[in-house]
């Protein structure tokens, strides 16, 4: 191997690498919010909870990114 490939491979490990850490903290900080509310689900069930309640309560009744719109609407 000549140095002008050695240089070229060394350039794309490092793209490589670079890449792969950046769609690693988006995924880590991605996950941050959901495991967060979890630990607030899992907490307010464990003081007694429905959990169904207390999933619309986190999500909110009405907000845009309620998994559950029409459970969530007999709660107030």
């Amino acid at each position: 191997m000549d140095g002008d490939q050695k240089f070229w491979l060394g350039l794309w490990a490092i793209v490589a690498t670079t890449i792969v850490s950046i769609v690693l903290m988006i995924c880590i900080a991605a996950t941050y919010g959901s495991a967060k509310q979890w630990k607030t689900l899992q907490e307010m069930v464990r003081n007694g909870a429905s959990p169904m309640a207390a999933a619309c309560a986190i999500e909110g009744k009405n907000g845009s990114d309620n998994q559950y719109p029409i459970a969530c609407s007999k709660y107030p």
